[in-house]
């Protein structure tokens, strides 16, 4: 679950034990929504919308950052972060 801090972190270290400590490429693709108007929502229900589409996207490309720069300067070119969203 990426909404969580903890999830987040369970993440990265199931990859880094899986492609080891090189990252090239980040791919947040993560979305969730309530069945309602938006305007209907309430406190818990925005948190958990908010949490998984944006808090997770930027803290997991933050908590990438490093192994990415890393990555790209070993290489001498770039590292990539692709944001996948829908409307």
């Amino acid at each position: 679950d990426v909404s969580t801090v903890a999830g987040r972190a369970s993440l990265l270290s199931a990859a880094s034990a899986a492609f080891g400590a090189e990252l090239d490429v980040l791919v947040n693709n993560v979305g969730t929504n309530v069945r309602k108007a938006t305007v209907a929502y309430s406190r818990a229900e925005l948190d958990a919308v908010f949490d998984t589409n944006f808090r997770s996207c930027f803290e997991l490309t933050a908590a990438c950052h490093p192994r990415l720069a890393a990555a790209a300067a070993q290489r001498g070119g770039t590292a990539s972060v692709v944001n996948v969203g829908s409307v």
